[in-house]
């Protein structure tokens, strides 16, 4: 009996110290994996355990290096019992149960048995089971575990110390610089995070957007916004102000452009409120004096900075001229804030203005001046914008090489673009009939 409680203990001494190593492994997992963001909430919500978190997080040189300590030396006197003691033990019990012509291979079995035992117990207790709880919980198992590695640090100073040293002057031995490097969060980074939160019900559909619309934001220039000269309504400065009321009241819009002689001279900006205030005067200016100075920003600029130019010159409009100060279209702060939160629709907007229409019959009706580039992101659709055009409209006249006749088509693949509606020379809509997909968001995707 007394043998069978010397095998007995040793197994139970082993199990223990790969339990204390699989506590090692979890804690590594956990408090690697953490994130930060989350430890600082919870250290303003008044938990002590965050901040000794956040101090390994923060020296994770000296963190590995403490739990490295820990899993060899619980590994070593582990090795050590089994091979010392409890193959021993157990050679002695197999020598008694074996038949005599199998005695002489007991040692041989018992070191076999163990080294099986002890390894499917370290795997599956000592890295497996902890590993997969810490990633499914790490900020729990962070919490239950950081003050036994803050011991183990403790306990361990000297010797992580004289590990570090050693471990340093190697790296020096071997040109390997010893400093960590700086860890950057890039925008793909921060896209897939939310791509990953939206896909776990963290964020909803409308907020996914929002952010991929904020970095894409940066990246937008002027001429992918703004209205195209072809739609902008302008004012010659020699319109008298009632006529100037009459087409802003119409059209909807609060600012127009002023102009002398053509579009290219543009003079100024007209405010509806500024034409109401002088119509209720005896001697009321003309629509050129009422008129405030004009914003003129290059096509090319990106509508983040015209954003700022904005807010700075508290304007509300500007005008886009290219590279030869030809003007090509004008821009408005509705116009940039609808690349963010997507389209804002007033009280003039009617559902015939919308610029994509999907038809009963699987087909769209859409806007000429619509870019291409908005019509793919929303379709799976193998129109791509060139140098040459950048609108559903400027294709058509690319492929016909001459302006289109009401009901005239063109044929992309299996896709057929008929022009609908003519407005003079404007390609004012464009039927696009096809094997037409609507894109689905990766988020939506099972």
């Amino acid at each position: 009996m007394t043998q069978e409680y010397s095998l007995l203990w040793p197994l139970v001494a082993i199990v223990v110290l790969i339990l204390a190593n699989g506590a090692f492994a979890a804690a590594e997992f956990a408090i690697v994996t953490v994130r930060e963001s989350r430890l600082l909430q919870r250290l303003k919500e008044g938990h002590p355990r965050a901040a000794a978190i956040l101090e390994l997080k923060r020296h994770p040189s000296h963190f590995l290096s403490t739990v490295q300590v820990g899993v060899t030396v619980v590994g070593s006197i582990a090795s050590v019992l089994g091979g010392a003691y409890a193959a021993t033990q157990l050679t002695w019990l197999l020598e008694r149960t074996m038949p005599a012509v199998l005695a002489a291979w007991a040692p041989t079995v018992a070191f076999v048995l163990m080294v099986v035992v002890i390894s499917y117990l370290s795997l599956v207790l000592g890295e497996l089971l902890p590993k997969s709880v810490a990633l499914r919980n790490p900020e729990r198992v962070a919490f239950l575990t950081v003050h036994l590695i803050r011991t183990l640090a403790a306990l361990s100073s000297p010797l992580v110390r004289i590990l570090s040293l050693s471990t340093d002057a190697l790296l020096k031995v071997f040109r390997i610089s010893t400093r960590t490097s700086e860890v950057f969060i890039t925008e793909e980074d921060v896209k897939h995070m939310v791509q990953e939160g939206a896909r776990h019900g963290i964020f909803d559909e409308a907020e996914r957007q929002l952010i991929h619309s904020v970095f894409e934001f940066t990246d937008t220039s002027v001429r992918e916004v703004m209205v195209p000269r072809s739609e902008v309504h302008a004012l010659a400065d020699t319109t008298p102000l009632n006529e100037a009321l009459h087409k802003l009241v119409e059209t909807g819009f609060s600012r127009m452009p002023v102009y002398e002689g053509d579009l290219d001279h543009v003079i100024g900006v007209v405010h509806l409120k500024d034409v109401l205030r002088e119509l209720d005067k005896p001697h009321p200016l003309s629509l050129r004096e009422v008129a405030h100075p004009a914003l003129f920003v290059p096509d090319s600029m990106q509508i983040s900075d015209l954003l700022r130019e904005l807010q700075a010159r508290r304007v509300h409009m500007a005008i886009v001229v290219n590279e030869f100060g030809t003007v090509v279209g004008l821009v408005t702060i509705e116009d940039l804030l609808e690349e963010i939160v997507g389209e804002i629709r007033d009280e003039f907007d009617t559902d015939e203005e919308q610029p994509i229409q999907e038809m009963p019959d699987g087909s769209l009706l859409v806007h000429g001046s619509l870019p291409l580039d908005e019509l793919t992101e929303r379709y799976e659709l193998p129109f791509r914008s060139t140098p040459d055009y950048r609108t559903v409209a400027g294709l058509v006249l690319a492929r016909l090489k001459r302006f289109p006749k009401g009901g005239e088509a063109i044929v992309e693949g299996p896709f057929k673009m008929t022009v609908v509606v003519l407005d003079g020379r404007r390609l004012r809509k464009i039927r696009i009939e096809g094997p037409i997909r609507k894109r689905v968001e990766p988020a939506q995707r099972t």
